[in-house]
């Protein structure tokens, strides 16, 4: 890192990929491999989680649909341009 600094005082590689990522110039695809790979350093990345009841069995899924009171009515159509 001290060489990078020696060679490059100014170098920041998270300052370069956002000067990328914003660079109206710059091809799409680049734009966006910049953003993705800023959004690392910026987001916490996601990693899915398995949910389980006591001693790891299957949870148990209940849906309870209550019909005591009407729908309300649809909004009405657009008109059509003529």
């Amino acid at each position: 890192m001290a060489r990078l600094q020696q060679e490059f005082p100014n170098y920041h590689p998270i300052i370069e990929l956002a000067r990328t990522a914003n660079n109206p110039d710059a091809d799409e695809q680049l734009r966006f491999a910049a953003n993705k790979e800023i959004a690392k350093y910026v987001t916490p990345q996601l990693k899915a989680v398995e949910h389980t009841g006591p001693d790891g069995e299957r949870l148990q899924t209940r849906v309870i649909i209550q019909f005591d009171q009407p729908a309300p009515p649809p909004d009405p159509a657009p008109p059509l341009d003529e």
